[in-house]
């Protein structure tokens, strides 16, 4: 028996705002499956993590992670550990986060483990065992064999979609808002912003901002009045788009107008 098993938690849901801040670590490994998005720190600080992303933390290494506003939901294991080669041997990352892509079978196999935690039926511990160590390894084939080429492929898809959105972004900008495009493509706000920044190295408000002013640029050279302008870009108030327009231009619209009725 290589795994005992101590605390297990399944489909745990914990309200925000909700932290666990751990600098001594614990006494036993943890790992966690995150089922919602969470902010974690690594050795890079305070990262983001997306949905279906797992961590395994050895022994007295530090813990960190929060939710502030959404609902946290997540399973854990806490164990102790007999081989000390196991994890080494299987190449399973420890100590920073990953994601094994499509990780609902996570979820259905520490039900099982839960299952046989509170059981009695004979040889449960060993069961408990075989089910981990099956769990370890098929995280980790995921991560290093064939769903190398389906990670590979779907981030490929997904610069492709950024690509068509920031095309159509630039094309017409009319009531856009990054919040809306990160909802339309079924992502917090933090993580769009982060995959965008990603992907083009640039932030999504500052090419909407360079869409935007592009695109008033050309409805002024046709003499398009500026109440409809407001409109048609989806400025809230006018006031926030006069504010908005001498950050940008350094000037008002009339004043913007006559300096291009003199060239």
């Amino acid at each position: 028996m290589d795994f005992k098993l101590h605390y297990l938690g399944y489909k745990v849901i914990e309200n925000a705002p909700f932290m666990i801040d751990r600098p001594d670590g614990s006494y036993r490994y943890i790992f966690f499956h995150f089922v919602s998005p969470v902010y974690l720190r690594t050795k890079n600080g305070i990262e983001f993590i997306e949905p279906g992303s797992c961590i395994l933390y050895e022994p007295r290494v530090p813990q960190h992670f929060y939710v502030s506003k959404n609902r946290l939901n997540h399973d854990y294991l806490d164990f102790e550990l007999f081989d000390g080669e196991f994890f080494e041997e299987i190449a399973f990352p420890l100590n920073m986060p990953f994601n094994p892509r499509i990780s609902s079978f996570i979820t259905e196999v520490i039900y099982k483990i839960h299952q046989e935690s509170n059981s009695s039926k004979a040889g449960s511990t060993y069961m408990q065992s075989s089910l981990m160590t099956n769990l370890f390894i098929e995280i980790s084939r995921k991560i290093h064999n064939h769903d190398i080429g389906v990670n590979r492929k779907y981030g490929e898809e997904l610069k492709m979609k950024f690509e068509e959105m920031r095309l159509a972004m630039y094309t017409d900008p009319s009531n856009l808002t990054i919040s809306k495009l990160a909802e339309q493509s079924n992502f917090s706000l933090s993580y769009f912003n982060s995959l965008y920044r990603s992907f083009f190295n640039v932030t999504p408000i500052e090419d909407l901002t360079r869409a935007r002013i592009s695109h008033i640029k050309v409805l002024m050279k046709q003499n398009e009045p500026t109440s409809s302008i407001i409109k048609k870009i989806g400025f809230s108030t006018p006031e926030y788009f006069y504010r908005w327009f001498k950050k940008h231009f350094g000037m008002t619209p009339k004043e913007y107008r006559n300096k291009e009725d003199i060239k």
